[in-house]
């Protein structure tokens, strides 16, 4: 796990440095399907929310 965190850092930091105009809403997109993370409603409107015990 330790890894896949310093890959994510790492690949983030320089893609921040090359395409600076790259924003917020895309980072955490990108963090959240590295990390296998259920995306927020509020980035996906079309998305039911998650049912109680999900």
């Amino acid at each position: 796990m330790r890894e896949t965190f310093a890959m994510l850092l790492h690949g983030l930091l320089g893609l921040m440095r090359t395409r600076p105009e790259v924003g917020d809403d895309v980072l955490a997109d990108l963090v959240r399907q590295t990390l296998r993370l259920a995306p927020t409603p509020s980035s996906d409107p079309g998305l039911d929310p998650p049912l109680e015990g999900e």
